[in-house]
């Protein structure tokens, strides 16, 4: 979301909150036409904050709430889809009973399928949501390179396994 505000003209620099969900811009210009093309790039639902709202942010900002930047979002993800990885791994290895060879080479490869969704997340300035609509292919992918390696487990039951993870868990990250 950062990478599409930093596209907007007029925009010089911003910045999100915690939540992901109020932003910080610094612009080159005010008014009305730059608010449209900041609401238009942040979507449906999107508005400026109402007075009460932003004194609020503001209060929170001052007294040393973290805001973060493009690289820290970055950052962040990457660090959120160790997370996931790691907890995709662990319960896919309990529910298949595999070693921590086989483990630690999915760990590898559904990681790599991760970062690679992420990365295209943030290039392409992509939704959150993106990540939870690309889960069945990062799946499958990463079961088809986990496979290659000659494994006892087919690669249809890590996919199947991988997968599941989201279907069980609603839209949220895999438990």
């Amino acid at each position: 979301m950062l990478a599409r505000l930093q596209g907007v003209a007029g925009v010089r620099a911003c910045r999100v909150e915690a939540s992901g969900y109020v932003f910080w811009i610094e612009a080159d210009e005010d008014g009305p036409d730059l608010e449209r093309r900041v609401v238009e790039a942040l979507g449906p639902g999107a508005r400026r904050l109402v007075p009460e709202e932003a004194a609020a942010q503001l209060a929170a900002r001052s007294s040393g709430e973290r805001w973060y930047g493009p690289e820290d979002v970055r950052a962040l993800s990457y660090l959120e889809g160790r997370v996931v990885t790691a907890r995709a791994v662990s319960a896919v290895a309990a529910a298949l009973a595999l070693d921590r060879a086989a483990s630690e080479r999915l760990e590898d490869s559904l990681r790599e399928e991760v970062f690679a969704v992420l990365e295209r997340m943030h290039e392409e300035g992509l939704p959150g949501v993106h990540f939870f609509e690309a889960w069945p292919g990062i799946a499958s992918r990463a079961a088809r390179s986990w496979a290659a390696a000659g494994t006892s487990v087919g690669e249809g039951a890590i996919a199947e396994a991988l997968d599941g993870l989201y279907r069980r868990a609603g839209r949220g990250s895999p438990r």
